[in-house]
């Protein structure tokens, strides 16, 4: 981003921001590029690095993603929640040419997408009808709920104590989305849960 550019997105004085991207570059979290842009710089890869190593599971969730996008051939992704947001941790892309537009990294409000009402659903957060109807059926099938022209469904992958650890969502644009679908992202969250030491609760236990 240009200086200016900086200063739009964030209403600061350029002199103030010049001072803050002084101090960020000493860090080697912002560098400059050759065009005179700003750009992050390599602190943030070991920043992502150690960030990401404290989600243990790695290999065996975008294992659990591989086998679900190959089998629906649409993306697949893993969501944790941050606070009143929603973090894509883990993503399979679709392999058609027209899919969605989520990355690993992404920040969504946890308030919107199958992924969020299913965080929300087992903090007891949220719609409180829409929570009991996920508790009670453990996936959910949404179309429109965050973008209007993606479909998600999305279910709760538990740990060894009941927690839940994060969602397994399956993203497709909504004329592709098939009810069938239902049933594998189920089996999916059901399967990684035994795997990483957890148990489906049986409805009557949320």
């Amino acid at each position: 981003m240009s200086l200016s550019e900086i200063a739009h997105a964030t209403g600061l004085y350029k002199s103030t921001i010049l001072r803050l991207l002084a101090s960020l570059g000493c860090a080697n979290l912002v560098a400059r590029g050759p065009d005179g842009r700003y750009v992050v710089g390599p602190a943030i890869a070991r920043l992502h690095a150690t960030y990401m190593r404290s989600f243990p599971h790695a290999d065996r969730i975008v294992a659990a993603l591989h086998e679900l996008a190959k089998t629906t051939q649409e993306s697949a992704a893993f969501y944790v929640r941050q606070g009143v947001s929603r973090l894509c941790l883990h993503r399979i892309a679709s392999i058609h040419a027209v899919r969605d537009s989520i990355e690993k990294g992404d920040l969504r409000p946890l308030g919107a997408g199958a992924a969020g009402r299913v965080l929300q659903a087992y903090a007891h957060l949220g719609d409180p009808a829409l929570g009991r109807q996920i508790r009670r059926e453990q996936v959910i099938l949404l179309t429109g709920d965050y973008d209007a022209e993606l479909s998600e469904i999305s279910a709760p992958v538990f740990g060894p104590v009941g927690e839940v650890l994060g969602a397994i969502t399956l993203i497709s644009p909504s004329e592709r989305v098939q009810h069938v679908w239902v049933t594998p992202v189920w089996e999916t969250a059901r399967a990684l849960s035994f795997e990483l030491g957890g148990q489906f609760p049986a409805p009557a236990e949320v």
